[in-house]
């Protein structure tokens, strides 16, 4: 998780750094006893690397949003909705062409229809 973030962050800087990045996350699965520790970390991480926009995915995740917040995420640039189906929604409403956008969790969150939703062409479906 924490390559991917960097990745990200280096993506959108080799752009120019004009570009918002955003990271769709989900749970993290198989942590055990650490897993709420790991999570929060996540969303500190995400904030220290300066990632401009967060959107965590579900109850499970939830310490992301709470780590994100605690290292000082404002208002809409950490984001929790309740599934896929919400954060899809909320990709179609916010997320802009020139985005560059992380999606990461376990396989078993089911992220991937997120990531295929933001594929889709404009007018085919919920996402752009």
């Amino acid at each position: 998780m924490e390559a991917a973030l960097r990745a990200l962050v280096a993506i959108g800087a080799g752009r120019g750094g004009a570009v918002r990045t955003v990271a769709v996350l989900g749970e993290m699965r198989e942590l055990g006893e650490s897993s709420s520790a790991e999570h929060e970390a996540v969303g500190r991480l995400a904030v220290r690397l300066g990632v401009r926009q967060l959107v965590v995915v579900g109850d499970a995740a939830r310490a992301v949003h709470q780590g994100a917040l605690r290292e000082g995420a404002q208002g809409e640039d950490a984001v929790l909705v309740a599934d896929n189906d919400e954060a899809v929604r909320w990709l179609g409403e916010h997320a802009r062409a020139d985005d560059v956008v992380l999606v990461k969790a376990s396989r078993g969150a089911r992220l991937d229809v997120v990531a295929e939703a933001l594929l889709r062409p404009a007018g085919t479906g919920d996402a752009r």
